[in-house]
């Protein structure tokens, strides 16, 4: 009897500890605008903190071939269900290397507790192999080129992998987005 009564402020300490840490993990994620871009597009790199303020700005170590550098925007903050707050730092990425790329996991300090995202992978292709073809439109010809690429280029039977579709037109095209 004595064993359990000493126990039971371990187990409890034990609860709040793993509770707490369960808390700040996870919060921290990173995502990217698109996976595939054409050598020299700019991609959008967001790395969001939900719940606690982080410390201080992630620092994204240099990636070869790769230029990442902050928006100059400054951290953008979302409500998310729940009342809880979404720090949102954003990046721009850009590079001129084709093949696949990764963007290792970033730390962020939250409440003095380091977290880490993802590691992102995408990849970058060479514009030059799109096929352009032509549709009128108001009597007008217009050039256009659609690509449709998956990041997991060989996924299991029954997989669901994201894909994305992406359509290239003259720059001289007004476009909504």
């Amino acid at each position: 009897m004595n064993h359990f009564r000493t126990s039971i402020p371990i187990f409890r300490l034990l609860a709040v500890l793993i509770f707490s840490c369960g808390l700040v993990k996870g919060q921290t994620t990173a995502r990217m605008s698109s996976t595939f871009l054409a050598r020299g597009e700019q991609v959008l790199l967001e790395i969001s903190v939900a719940g606690d303020e982080p410390d201080e700005m992630p620092e994204i170590e240099p990636v070869e071939n790769l230029d990442i550098q902050p928006s100059g925007r400054g951290p953008r903050v979302n409500m998310l269900p729940g009342r809880r707050l979404e720090h949102v730092f954003e990046y721009i990425v850009n590079g001129y290397e084709t093949g696949k790329h990764t963007i290792p996991a970033v730390e962020v300090m939250v409440r003095g507790v380091p977290t880490l995202t993802e590691p992102l992978e995408f990849m970058i292709f060479n514009p030059d192999d799109l096929q352009f073809s032509e549709v009128e439109y108001n009597g007008r010809i217009i050039r256009y080129a659609s690509s449709f690429r998956l990041l997991n280029e060989s996924p299991y039977e029954n997989e669901t992998t994201p894909a994305e579709i992406k359509l290239y037109v003259p720059d001289q095209m007004i476009v909504e987005d």
